[in-house]
């Protein structure tokens, strides 16, 4: 999906959200999953590492056990068709200079998160991103590719420059900006979001079949299939405050338990916000 550069931030949720839709959650009859939500009234969010996404480590916020399954949601970094304005969907394009300084930047804001696993979408940026993430962390395991974790295809936009392209075609731009999203996908002969959805889900109960409560796995995946699967399982209200998409390395945490997915963190960007749009050295 087309994505330009955001001005770091963070869209910070008062506390854990219930999922809205029951299309993820975790069967209580499945004993490896089987857990209690904490005993204390205190809201979720005090259970876990709060100044991890600014990228601060100390004694006094050291990441604490959760009582499920946590799954940290990475988009890729910034990619060479993100800085050009061209719609990438299942098109390859590496890492910007700036997509790996924020793909670093995320790893070391997750530091000290026990990483139990690494997912990925199998297109290299998303899984360049999961490369770097896995040096910034010190996680040296394997680093799983998911076909379900890919971006939804684009149709007739992959490849082209979205101005250009609206510019020269200019009722199908207008139709497709306007159109609901049951009809704007088929517009251009794109994937639809059921499909996205349908893949996506079951990427994320594969995840959840093969690691226990306790564990924390990381997923870097894209914008388009995030927007559309935390729209789904939390409501489409989570996104209100005019945010268009999620950003670039934007760092997204879900707790699955017995009681189902809740939302930790939505689009946190904190840790970009000492990443310059040039190189340091």
């Amino acid at each position: 999906m087309v994505a330009g550069r955001g001005a770091p931030g963070s869209m910070r949720i008062p506390s854990a959200i219930p999922a809205a839709s029951a299309s993820c959650k975790v069967s209580p009859s499945d004993s490896s999953r089987n857990t209690q939500p904490p005993s204390s009234s205190r809201p979720l969010r005090e259970f876990y590492h709060s100044g991890a996404f600014a990228g601060i480590v100390s004694s006094a916020n050291l990441y604490r056990m959760p009582d499920g399954t946590e799954i940290v949601l990475v988009r890729h970094g910034e990619s060479e068709a993100n800085v050009a304005e061209i719609w990438q969907g299942h098109m390859e394009s590496p890492l910007s200079g700036l997509g790996r300084r924020q793909a670093a930047s995320a790893g070391r804001a997750l530091r000290s998160f026990p990483v139990a696993a690494i997912y990925s979408s199998p297109l290299g940026r998303a899984v360049e991103t999961a490369e770097i993430i896995a040096r910034e962390t010190g996680y040296a395991g394997e680093i799983v590719k998911l076909p379900g974790l890919i971006e939804r295809h684009g149709g007739i936009l992959q490849g082209h420059h979205w101005p250009d392209y609206a510019a020269a075609n200019p009722e199908l731009a207008e139709r497709f900006l306007s159109a609901p999203d049951s009809e704007r996908w088929a517009l251009v002969g794109a994937e639809d979001t059921p499909s996205v959805l349908r893949r996506a889900r079951g990427a994320i109960e594969e995840i959840l079949r093969r690691h226990d409560a306790g564990e924390v796995v990381v997923v870097t995946t894209h914008g388009g299939l995030l927007k559309a699967f935390l729209s789904d399982t939390f409501g489409r209200e989570i996104f209100e405050n005019g945010e268009p998409r999620v950003p670039n390395t934007s760092i997204t945490r879900i707790l699955y338990n017995a009681s189902g997915p809740k939302l930790l963190e939505l689009a946190s960007t904190g840790h970009l916000e000492r990443v310059t749009t040039q190189p340091t050295d």
